[in-house]
């Protein structure tokens, strides 16, 4: 039989749960071919330019910011899905979309 969702517990990622993001993500692949949840966070020149490494390294010192990165899905201790969700204008990226341009200046949304 399955799981329900009453047997997951969600958190957000911190610095000392950074381990069971790696264990998730993979400690080498970073999710996504190296992305490490960065695409949003830098401009496509930078993105490209930049090692899956250095996204790593980059992500993870932002996970000790303080501000919200994203959520971390678990099955008892084994994270098992991830979602990032964060302030919009810590996704530089969305801040410049043409398609997804804010609905006022003092758009507050995440």
């Amino acid at each position: 039989m399955g799981r329900v969702a009453g047997d997951l517990s969600f958190q957000p990622l911190t610095p000392d749960r950074w381990d069971a993001l790696e264990d998730l993500f993979g400690p080498e692949r970073g999710a996504s071919s190296g992305c490490w949840c960065m695409w949003w966070r830098l401009t496509s020149a930078e993105f490209s330019a930049g090692h899956r490494d250095a996204r790593k390294a980059a992500f993870r010192a932002l996970a000790g910011d303080g501000v919200p990165l994203g959520i971390l899905a678990f099955d008892g201790a084994i994270a098992v899905g991830w979602c990032a969700v964060g302030p919009r204008e810590t996704l530089p990226r969305l801040e410049r979309s043409r398609v997804a341009k804010p609905t006022s200046a003092d758009d507050r949304v995440w």
